[in-house]
């Protein structure tokens, strides 16, 4: 279960969406960018510290099918922050299924910079500020998801 609010969808109908161009480009940009991830990994796999980059790309692989996959359960999987009716349905469907193809993209983002301050290729500075900036824009969706769920709760 999604576990994003209080109030479930269980008592309307098995409700799905189909995803369009946006939630391929999404999904698309998070496959991309965990590919980038395992190319990294792979290609420094000589270096120091390979079960760590291993184990780490095999628990971001895991989560980013989890909540790749996560968007295409019915809506009575999810746990919504606002009551749930026929008139919302759709539209909090649809921004908690883009949540989580949000997410995953910026926790391939966050699971990238690690690898590469890792593998020391971002050194210093820079690898601390990359890292934390990503670490902190992980939760601005959230924050805009709660926002938009709030403002389109219907009636």
């Amino acid at each position: 279960m999604i576990n994003l609010g209080r109030f479930t969808g269980s008592e309307l109908k098995n409700y799905r969406l189909q995803p369009m161009l946006l939630d391929w480009v999404l999904m698309g940009i998070a496959f991309l960018l965990l590919i980038v991830f395992w190319g990294v990994a792979l290609l420094h796999l000589q270096e120091f510290n390979t079960s760590d980059n291993i184990s780490m790309g095999i628990g971001v692989t895991v989560v980013t099918i989890l909540l790749l996959g996560s968007s295409f359960i019915s809506a009575r999987w999810f746990n919504f922050p606002v009551r749930i009716t026929e008139q919302n349905i759709r539209i909090q469907y649809l921004l908690a299924t883009r949540l989580m193809r949000i997410v995953a993209i910026f926790i391939n983002m966050t699971f990238l910079s690690l690898l590469l301050k890792n593998l020391e290729i971002l050194k210093g500075a820079a690898a601390t500020v990359v890292t934390d900036v990503v670490m902190v824009l992980l939760f601005v969706p959230l924050l805009i998801y709660f926002v938009l769920a709030f403002m389109r709760r219907g009636g």
